[in-house]
């Protein structure tokens, strides 16, 4: 059993509003699919947090699986139900969202602005923001740290060749993963020297 107590999980369950008779049973008929694919999709995690030891990257314990909504880390660390059959994939997904809330933490502020400036100093003129899918230029740094991190802990759990294909694999941020996997060491000594990278081994 692993330190951080997993029933935490929770599962959204969209609200059914008043809807013409004729339309109930559609309704209902859909809402049963999403709840059944969103149990699913917690015990997936479940099952994915008993057969890997996650503690060392997981910062919030409070998780909502979301049928159809987009993975995101804030307010609430959101997966969907998309990757059902693939578990690495979701594991990965969950990763990402965990590192959002590692770098957003008070304490670590300063060191992530640190290697954010050092990070624009290595790439100073990334693609625009809005070709590459983040949401802004201080965004796409942010994503190079994000996605090292997730990266890095993707290695440590499945070893480099795996952690490289799900990284090349990903269709969402591109240009910030062809980074990752080109330039991995010198992301890695920025982290590093900020004191960003968690260490699995580290009491």
């Amino acid at each position: 059993m692993h330190r951080f107590f997993y029933a935490a999980l929770v599962v959204c369950i969209t609200a059914v509003f008043a809807r013409p008779a004729h339309a109930q049973s559609r309704t209902a008929a859909t809402l049963t699919f999403a709840v059944d694919e969103e149990a699913q999709a917690r015990e997936q995690l479940q099952r994915l947090l008993s057969e890997y030891d996650l503690d060392p990257w997981i910062v919030t314990t409070r998780i909502r699986i979301a049928a159809g909504e987009i993975p995101h880390s804030h307010p609430i660390l959101t997966l969907n139900t998309k990757y059902l059959d693939d578990d690495l994939r979701q594991l990965a997904t969950f990763l990402h969202e965990q590192m959002h809330w590692y770098e957003s933490a008070d304490a670590r502020e300063a060191a992530v602005d640190r290697a954010i400036e050092d990070l624009r100093q290595r790439y100073p003129n990334p693609p625009d923001h809005e070709a590459i899918g983040t949401r802004s230029a201080y965004s796409t740094y942010l994503h190079l740290m994000v996605n090292g991190l997730t990266f890095d802990a993707l290695r440590h759990l499945l070893g480099e060749a795996e952690a490289r294909t799900l990284t090349n694999e990903n269709p969402i941020y591109r240009w910030v993963n062809q980074r990752v996997l080109d330039d991995t060491e010198a992301i890695r000594a920025i982290l590093d020297a900020h004191g960003l990278i968690i260490d699995p081994g580290a009491e």
